[in-house]
């Protein structure tokens, strides 16, 4: 759905797979170049744009410019709602307040966030659930309410992304964080070096590490590795894709070697991790009392 209004076209959508995984065309030539606040409550979706991947696990946001032959892929159970608006509203959205240039520097690059769950439900859910409502009225469509509520929805994620990166807000450490976690979420499944990092960041190895290790109590290689694990896990639990099939797109060249870094974190192998997640699950089937013979 494609709404126009003072001029700026605005688009809302929601998007669920049942039980079976589905994909989803954003690429409508009237939305190209939108900025879209995306929300998942949980299961996991992947959005490709212009040969970039991003990924949604449990509960998220995202905020993205996507271009032309979007796409949405979703799991089976997954439920997204998409709010997108051209650039023409970005202006009235972002304001001259204080808060102003951090939001204009959050949609300038693409940000995927892990939203606490109380966060989600409490706040961002009924913010879009508003957003729907005044899109929907025709009559009484308020352009200043709908740039209000993006606002206030792109003041959320700005606080998340300063929650997790346990920074000064106005520290410059907090802002080479975010653009590091940034390209990891597009680039971790290249299993690239960390030179790359480093390249894009502009900045030294040294540099990238001290900043992590205090900000985060990581190193630079333990947060790439990290998000490939969370990746690995919700695979095996969630996906039939063979062992194979995981290691490879997670960029791994061989299976031994995928089963290798899952064992040094996990202490235990891929193939035995799903089998001891998919033994948990039928037994707590079983203490549920669920019988499928009994299903009609």
């Amino acid at each position: 759905m494609v709404e126009d209004i003072i001029g700026a076209s605005v688009r809302f959508a929601s998007y669920q797979a049942g039980l079976q995984s589905r994909s989803y065309s954003l690429s409508d030539s009237e939305m190209t170049g939108f900025y879209y606040l995306v929300l998942q409550q949980s299961g996991r979706s992947v959005i490709r744009s212009d040969s970039e991947e991003y990924v949604l696990l449990d509960a998220s946001m995202a905020i993205l410019n996507l271009g032309a032959g979007a796409k949405l892929d979703l799991t089976s159970g997954t439920q997204v709602r998409l709010i997108g608006f051209e650039e023409t509203l970005r202006s009235m959205i972002i304001g001259s307040e204080v808060e102003s240039t951090k939001l204009k520097q959050l949609l300038q690059q693409p940000t995927v966030l892990t939203v606490e769950q109380p966060l989600l439900e409490a706040t961002m859910l009924p913010l879009f659930g508003l957003l729907e409502k005044e899109i929907w009225q025709e009559k009484n469509r308020s352009p200043m309410v709908i740039s209000s509520l993006i606002r206030v929805l792109l003041i959320q994620a700005q606080r998340v992304l300063g929650e997790s990166s346990n920074v000064s807000s106005d520290s410059n450490d907090e802002r080479l964080v975010q653009q590091f976690q940034q390209l990891i979420e597009v680039a971790f499944k290249q299993r690239l070096p960390l030179s790359y990092y480093c390249e894009k960041l502009n900045m030294t190895y040294d540099r990238l590490h001290d900043v992590c290790r205090r900000s985060q109590a990581k190193t630079p290689k333990e947060m790439i590795d990290s998000r490939t694990l969370m990746e690995a896990t919700y695979r095996l639990r969630k996906l039939p894709d063979t062992i194979q099939s995981i290691s490879n797109e997670l960029g791994f060249s061989d299976s031994s070697q995928f089963s290798h870094f899952f064992k040094k974190t996990m202490q235990q192998s891929p193939k035995q991790y799903r089998q001891l997640y998919r033994e948990s699950q039928r037994n707590l089937s079983k203490e549920q009392g669920i019988d499928f013979s009994d299903w009609p």
